[in-house]
């Protein structure tokens, strides 16, 4: 599983060194099989429409590629943008793989590592 910080607001900038990042670690632990990510946002999640296409296409590569099988966003409810959370990133998961999001870091990881199992 990958777990990961993300500092918004973010950007296409901050999306491609995020991944890069995340191709690190992914080539490695898919090997051993399916992988998972988790990814706690802080003080903002809002960014461009530009930016979520490049999360899509990013996803889809990574499920390609690494093998992602799920991934849980942490969203705490003083995060900006929370209670649009479910709507943004409809759009760019659904019909890739399965997704949730969470307000606490524990129920994220636990649901990833749950698929995972």
């Amino acid at each position: 599983m990958i777990v990961t910080e993300v500092e918004g607001p973010w950007n296409i900038e901050t999306m491609l060194r995020w991944g890069q990042e995340f191709e690190t670690f992914a080539i490695e632990l898919c090997k051993a099989g399916p992988i998972g990510a988790v990814s706690q946002f802080h003080n903002s999640i809002l960014t461009s429409p530009e930016s979520l296409q490049l999360l899509r296409k990013m996803a889809t590569y990574s499920i390609k590629h690494h093998r992602l099988a799920v991934t849980a966003l942490v969203i705490a409810p003083d995060v900006e943008g929370h209670l649009l959370a479910q709507s943004i990133f409809k759009n760019v998961y659904d019909g890739l793989l399965p997704f949730q999001i969470f307000d606490r870091m524990d129920a994220g990881t636990a649901f990833a590592r749950d698929f995972l199992a």
